[in-house]
């Protein structure tokens, strides 16, 4: 049946669906402001939080609702944060669009909701409360069940049978009523998608092993699978607990971020002149008005050489006012701004699913298991009489725990050595894609070199000019908050600041000795008397005493020391690409220096441009991308691994899949790896849950098991293969 017929047979049959709440939180106009998004010409966008996905199945479900409802045209669900960034035609009210996900089964909230987090802590609490319930029944069930399985070799009457095998029952009742219910769940979910997933074969191990168990136990039979149960949900829960609480990585930065860019503006509205002080960001977009001056927009170029700007000149949302008063008139604010455009960008460029090693497994599995019980019972049926004790051994040797532990046990510990190292991983699948990259792209500023210029060379006229003039170059450069005089700041301590001393927006500081010259700490054009070019920079300053030069400052973001070396092991069977906002001179000699081609460093890229160069090339490459800034959020969300490093800005950390805390781009390299290593121990963590399955079940159908036996040795998997990713250390081996 497809499913177009099945949405329509379902309708009326009574599955559970979320009814739409009396004030439906987006049935206003005011929801469709807040939570709609432009998503092309004749599309918008929003994000939901889904509440009650699970499993593959849910995922399955959600990504094919284009196919029930035209009006949708995409749903990418993000399984970690439980949320859903939805693509309909436009003209579709916003409560339609939340309603087919209701009649779904979920409940749907805005993608904002303040609630959230709390929502997640809670359904976290209840997840470890349900996992150490599960594993205190099976530690309780385990005492009574050594007794029984004694019985089996000293002999145990008929009557202590029942009544320590009820007591079982009894104990092991709350893991079955009551923590299995994510299993059933899933399971229903899994039937509603016409899916074989883990969880359908848990529930049923669960449901038949209990209730055989809790039959035999009434007839006085020695045959009791109690704590194989308990001890199967148990460890399921504590593996989907590990792979939850893996997922569950801070997301706040740029949320909070696109909160603050979606309020106010400060209090200004479009159309209004607001007055910025130096210092003061700008709560919107516009242009100047009045004043001279120069902001720091280095969260949109990516570099933090201070921009001139005057009257007539546009500002930008998020920039920093340098100097002096600025009257500036504001055109946009919140996420109409291109700051919040960038950001919606970060949400929207989504990266394709990745279907796991571990589903496709887990599929194979659950079918085998389900093909061999049909065939006993087909063959059952045929004879005259059904072998009940062999499909009870089938489904508790075809142990789940192993398929369903292999991944999070590996990965687990790989999160945590990696995290040891300080790097951090927000997927689980991190480890999976890294190790696919074929092409790595780097940002320039701040990744490559270092974001905050430096004092690289101070060149004096005088051969004792520096003990003569340091206290003066302090003072002046105290006097400012310009970021360019901040490396003579902490050359030339001073304790007071020049008191004589007069900034010129855009060119430097004047003041006068005790003879009356004029001192000029600035721009060497300015400086030195000349003419003042509107193509000066502030990469070189120079000290003046009526306009003879005393002293020269070069300038520079020094490229990191550790770069060249790294990249040279980062590109070991890989493509390189640099991809910078900044002026092609700077590009080109930090390429020749880490050994990427000429023609593969590209300059001048705004956010924009770098966004859609990275989606452009992940289309036929493995990309990952390695940024710091704004400007590289939407560019760290496009490619395959996204890599913020150390003092990168809360939207870019927001956007990657791996946070280097450390300032060591070595981190990488490590990284990249380790990534082999961790894949090559899920496959085999993966192959030995297949081999035991096959092996166990195989050895059922000859005979040789029992459903006793079958349950002693069903947690034996999840103990080896839990042993198994204990001793795999993929970072051990790096030097």
């Amino acid at each position: 049946m497809g499913l177009e017929e099945y949405y329509t047979r379902r309708v009326g049959s009574g599955v559970a669906a979320f009814a739409i709440p009396e004030r439906d939180p987006f049935a206003t106009e005011a929801a469709v402001k807040r939570f709609v998004r432009s998503a092309g010409p004749d599309a918008d966008a929003v994000e939901f939080l889904l509440e009650g996905v699970t499993c593959s199945a849910c995922a399955w479900l959600v990504e094919r609702v284009p196919l029930a409802d035209p009006r949708i045209l995409r749903a990418d669900l993000d399984m970690g944060r439980s949320t859903v960034n939805v693509m309909f035609r436009r003209g579709t009210r916003l409560d339609q669009v939340a309603g087919t996900f209701r009649r779904m089964g979920f409940r749907v909230r805005p993608g904002d909701d303040p609630e959230i987090a709390r929502a997640r802590r809670g359904e976290v609490r209840l997840w470890v409360l349900r996992t150490g319930v599960a594993l205190a029944c099976a530690a309780a069930s385990m005492h009574v069940a050594i007794g029984l399985y004694a019985g089996l070799l000293e002999g145990i009457s008929r009557g202590i049978v029942r009544e320590l095998g009820l007591a079982l029952a009894v104990v092991t009742a709350p893991v079955v009523l009551w923590c299995a219910i994510p299993f059933y769940r899933g399971a229903l979910q899994s039937l509603r998608a016409h899916r074989a997933t883990l969880d359908l074969l848990v529930a049923a191990s669960v449901l038949v092993g209990y209730f055989t168990g809790v039959w035999n136990a009434w007839r006085g039979v020695n045959e009791t699978y109690f704590d194989a149960v308990a001890m199967l949900t148990g460890f399921l829960l504590a593996g989907r607990l590990v792979t939850r609480l893996a997922e569950d990585r801070v997301r706040s930065g740029g949320e909070f971020l696109a909160r603050e860019l979606a309020g106010e503006g400060g209090g200004a509205r479009p159309g209004d002149v607001v007055d910025f002080a130096a210092g003061e960001v700008f709560s919107g977009d516009g242009f100047v008005r009045a004043g001279r001056g120069s902001m720091n927009a280095a969260w949109l170029t990516g570099e933090e050489e201070p921009v001139p700007v005057g009257a007539g000149d546009k500002v930008w949302a998020g920039a920093v006012n340098l100097e002096g008063p600025l009257e500036v008139e504001i055109e946009s604010t919140g996420r109409d701004t291109r700051m919040g455009r960038i950001l919606s960008m970060v949400s929207s460029a989504s990266k394709g699913g990745l279907q796991k090693l571990s589903e496709r497994i887990e599929q194979a599995v659950v079918l085998g298991v389900f093909a061999v019980v049909a065939l006993l019972l087909a063959r059952g049926v045929f004879l005259g009489h059904v072998d009940g004790r062999r499909i009870v051994a089938v489904l508790l040797v075809a142990c789940p725990c192993a398929v369903g532990l292999a991944v999070p046990a590996v990965l687990g510990i790989a999160h945590r050595q990696a995290a040891r190292r300080r790097i951090l991983l927000k997927g689980v699948d991190a480890f999976e894609r890294i190790a696919q990259i074929d092409t790595v792209v780097f940002d320039k500023t701040g990744t490559l070199t270092r974001a905050i210029p430096r004092l690289l060379e101070e060149i004096w006229t005088e051969p004792r000019g520096r003990d003569r003039w340091s206290e003066r170059v302090g003072a002046l450069a105290l006097a400012s908050a310009h970021l360019a005089l901040r490396p003579l700041r902490e050359a030339f301590p001073a304790f007071a600041v020049d008191p004589d001393a007069r900034e010129t927006q855009g060119c430097g500081l004047q003041t006068t000795d005790s003879t009356g010259a004029v001192v000029r700490l600035g721009r060497r054009d300015w400086a030195l008397g000349t003419e003042v070019s509107g193509e000066g920079t502030w990469s070189e300053i120079v000290l003046s005493r009526d306009a003879v030069e005393v002293a020269s400052f070069r300038l520079g973001s020094g490229l990191r020391e550790e770069a060249p070396a790294a990249v040279a092991r980062i590109l070991r069977g890989r493509e390189g690409w640099i991809l910078s906002g900044d002026r092609a001179g700077p590009v080109a000699a930090v390429a020749r220096a880490c050994g990427i081609p000429s023609d593969r460093a590209l300059s001048r890229r705004d956010p924009e441009e770098k966004l859609r160069f990275v989606e452009s090339l992940s289309r036929v490459r493995k990309v990952l991308f390695v940024g710091d800034g704004i400007n590289d959020a939407g560019a760290l969300r496009a490619a395959q691994v996204g890599v913020g490093v150390q003092g990168g800005a809360a939207a870019a950390l927001a956007s990657c899949d791996v946070y280097l805390a450390r300032d060591d781009l070595g981190l990488l390299v490590e990284l990249l790896e380790a990534s082999k290593a961790v894949r090559g121990h899920i496959v085999l963590a993966l192959s030995w849950a297949v081999v035991w399955n096959v092996l166990g079940v195989g050895l059922v159908l000859l005979g040789y098991l029992g459903p006793v036996v079958c349950a002693c040795l069903m947690p034996m998997s999840s103990i080896a293969v839990v042993a198994y990713a204990l001793t795999r250390h993929p970072f051990r081996s790096i030097p």
